[in-house]
């Protein structure tokens, strides 16, 4: 344990500076694209007179609580719920340099700090009106909070665990799976060798990334099969999201990661430090075998916290001389792979109701649960769900069907046949951000 007190001023100068370009890094750009989908449920939730829509979603409530809140205070624009994500994102870091200052010293947790700042998987979700970074601030906390309290069993470190439990837990539900995994290690793990949680660790995520990669006949639907990207081009821009824009740094993380276990088999901060990565990527192998979403792998996004400490772990194993040449590196990489990640286009969702809001008429959709806000509602344009083309009122003012996702899309050259078959004349509009989401609003003639 480094003690603190002497590392005070340098801390909060160097804390200071690492926050600053935290903020400025996560703010840059932030409100310049639409919300896409995901986003606009949000906004929906969190926005709507009852109180208990903040349950409707499927995730705790804490997130919704507290954008309904800040919606109050700071409005619907893009920069200003996008900024919540941001501020909490940089909460997240404030933990990391915090307690690694204490625990290890202030060049390692500098270190670490520099790697999440960085991150470009940890920007693109700060920028985002999503539950993502909340659920990272409460990875974090209950993570040290644990460690603690298994290192040092009194009363004091109790409370603290029950308290960032209880917060984590009303972050995301994937919470659920990682306390479980906590709670085996604290009852058995004195019976278990901890190396043997480690070799369990990795080939848990060895199942994940070949279950990621295996062509999976009823997933192939939700692989965005028109833009025919394949799940090894899938993963590997994952990939390069977590190792700083480079796939590469993801072969030197493992390893680092091999050296470090082989150094530290029985470190207790490792151990801990992996029973998310156990966790979490046993309980994405389920599910894609299980034949459940192929977009659950985004969560392995989720583990960056725990990801970028135990890269840290391993480096205090190295010369620091060898240190500082890679993380020259990687910073180098960042400062050419970061303009790519502000490129990232988002769903077009102004631009489709600025479109329909020149000719108005009532839209229709099978996802009207986010379509009602905010763009469309900001117009007063009706969003109304349908069910069939038959439900349709055809009247002399347009009316428009706007679809996304995979479902929707592909049935719409049907809908557009059985238009034309009932002597109904309309035209398809196709809006799309790198071709990556896309959105599709068909256009129904009056006559």
């Amino acid at each position: 344990m480094v003690n603190f007190r002497k590392q005070h001023l340098l801390f909060w100068l160097g804390s200071l500076l690492c926050v600053a370009l935290c903020l400025g890094l996560r703010f840059y750009q932030i409100g310049a694209q639409s919300y896409w989908l995901d986003e606009m449920v949000s906004l929906h939730f969190a926005g709507n007179q009852f109180l208990k829509a903040v349950l409707w979603d499927n995730h705790p409530p804490l997130y919704f609580l507290i954008l309904k809140a800040w919606l109050h205070f700071f409005g619907y624009s893009e920069i200003a719920t996008r900024g919540l994500s941001a501020i909490i994102s940089t909460g997240t870091l404030t933990v990391l340099l915090y307690q690694l200052t204490k625990r290890w010293g202030g060049m390692w947790a500098f270190l670490a700090g520099c790697l999440f700042i960085l991150s470009p998987a940890q920007i693109l979700m700060s920028q985002e009106t999503r539950m993502y970074t909340l659920f990272e601030l409460g990875l974090a906390i209950q993570y040290f909070c644990f460690l603690d309290w298994f290192s040092n069993r009194d009363r004091r470190n109790l409370k603290w665990l029950i308290g960032s439990t209880v917060f984590f837990l009303c972050t995301h539900y994937l919470a659920v799976v990682v306390l479980v995994a906590e709670t085996l290690f604290a009852w058995k793990g004195h019976l278990i060798r901890r190396k043997w949680w480690i070799l369990g660790t990795l080939i848990a995520w060895s199942c994940l990334v070949v279950f990621v990669l295996v062509d999976w006949k009823y997933l192939r639907w939700q692989k965005q099969s028109w833009l025919e990207v394949s799940a090894l081009q899938e993963f590997l821009h994952l990939v390069s999201d977590l190792f700083w824009g480079r796939a590469a740094f993801g072969l030197v993380a493992l390893v680092l990661s091999v050296y470090s276990v082989r150094k530290n088999k029985d470190n207790l901060e490792l151990c801990i430090l992996l029973l998310p990565w156990f966790s979490i990527s046993i309980l994405l192998s389920i599910g894609l075998v299980m034949g459940r979403n192929i977009f659950f792998v985004r969560y392995f996004e989720f583990l960056i916290v725990p990801f970028i400490v135990s890269i840290v772990l391993a480096l205090r194993s190295l010369s620091k001389w060898l240190v500082g040449v890679g993380i020259a590196i990687v910073v180098i990489c960042c400062a050419i792979y970061l303009p790519e990640v502000y490129a990232i286009k988002k769903a077009p969702w102004k631009d489709v109701a600025a479109y329909i809001g020149e000719n108005p008429g009532p839209v229709y959709t099978t996802r009207t649960l986010a379509l009602e806000t905010p763009y469309f509602s900001s117009r007063k344009i009706p969003v109304l769900r349908y069910v069939n083309v038959a439900s349709l009122p055809l009247k002399k003012e347009p009316v428009y069907i706007v679809e996304t996702y995979f479902q929707g899309i592909t049935s719409f050259p049907v809908i557009q046949e059985q238009l034309h078959q009932s002597g109904v004349q309309s035209e398809m509009l196709q809006f799309e951000r790198n071709g990556s989401d896309i959105v599709l609003v068909l256009r129904i003639l009056p006559h």
